[in-house]
C-alpha cells in the first residue's frame, strides 16, 4: 500500500500522539468517556499509519495506544474489550521485540505488555492466565536486569514483577509462594535502595513489598 508522503505522516503521528497523551489527562481526571474518545482517535490514526508494514513507530504507537484504550475500558467495566486491546497490543510488541532483540525499549515495552494484560487477567478472575504471564513476566525481566545492570529503572521493573507474581498467588490462595515471591522482590528493592540510598521512591516501594509480605503470613 502506497503511503502517505512524509510531512503529512509526520503531522497524523504528531496528532495521534497528543491525542493519545489527551486521554490519559481525562483518564487520570477521571473522565473516562472523554478519554476514550480521545484514544479511539489516536488508534484510528495509529491503524492507518501502521497499514505501512515498514513502519515500525507506527506499529509501536498503535500498541501503546491499545493499550492505554485497555485500561479506559477496565475502568468504564468493558472487561471483554479491554483484554481483547491488552492481547492485541502485547501480541505487536511481542512482534516488535522479535525483530529488534536488542532494542532495550522494545524490550521493556513488551514486559510492560506482559505485565498489563497479566494485571487484567486477575481483575477478571482469569487467574490460571495470570500466573502464567506474570511467571512469565518475572523470567522476562529478569533477562533484562542482567543485560542492563547499570539502570536502576530496569530494576525496580524486576521488582514489580515480583510484586505482580506475588498478588497472583494470593489471589490464588498460593500463600507460600506468595511469600517466597515477596522475599525475593524485597531482596531486589534492597539492594536497590543500598545502591541509591537517597532515593525516597525505592525506600517507599520497600516499605509497601514489606507490607505485601505481611499480608502472605
Amino acid at each position: 500500500r502506497a503511503s502517505a508522503p512524509a510531512d503529512k505522516r509526520g503531522a497524523d503521528r504528531d496528532l495521534g500522539r497528543s491525542l493519545d497523551k489527551l486521554a490519559g489527562i481525562h483518564l487520570q481526571a477521571g473522565d473516562s468517556k472523554a478519554a476514550l474518545e480521545a484514544v479511539d482517535q489516536a488508534i484510528a490514526i495509529f491503524a492507518e499509519l501502521a497499514t505501512d508494514a515498514t513502519d515500525a513507530e507506527a506499529q509501536k504507537d498503535l500498541a501503546a495506544a491499545k493499550a492505554r484504550r485497555a485500561a479506559i475500558l477496565m475502568n468504564r467495566g468493558n472487561t471483554g474489550k479491554a483484554l481483547e486491546d491488552a492481547t492485541e497490543s502485547l501480541a505487536t510488541r511481542q512482534k516488535l521485540s522479535g525483530a529488534a532483540p536488542d532494542d532495550a525499549g522494545r524490550q521493556r515495552d513488551l514486559a510492560a505488555g506482559l505485565d498489563a494484560l497479566a494485571g487484567l487477567q486477575l481483575l477478571t478472575g482469569k487467574t490460571k492466565e495470570a500466573v502464567a504471564n506474570a511467571e512469565r513476566l518475572l523470567a522476562f525481566r529478569k533477562e533484562l536486569a542482567a543485560k542492563l545492570p547499570d539502570q536502576p529503572e530496569v530494576k525496580r521493573e524486576l521488582a514489580d514483577a515480583y510484586k505482580r507474581l506475588g498478588e497472583v498467588h494470593l489471589e490464588r490462595a498460593q500463600v507460600t509462594k506468595a511469600r517466597d515471591v515477596y522475599r525475593e522482590g524485597l531482596a531486589e528493592l534492597k539492594k536497590l535502595a543500598e545502591e541509591d540510598d537517597k532515593s525516597v521512591t525505592a525506600k517507599a516501594e520497600l516499605a509497601a513489598m514489606y507490607g505485601r509480605r505481611a499480608q502472605a503470613q
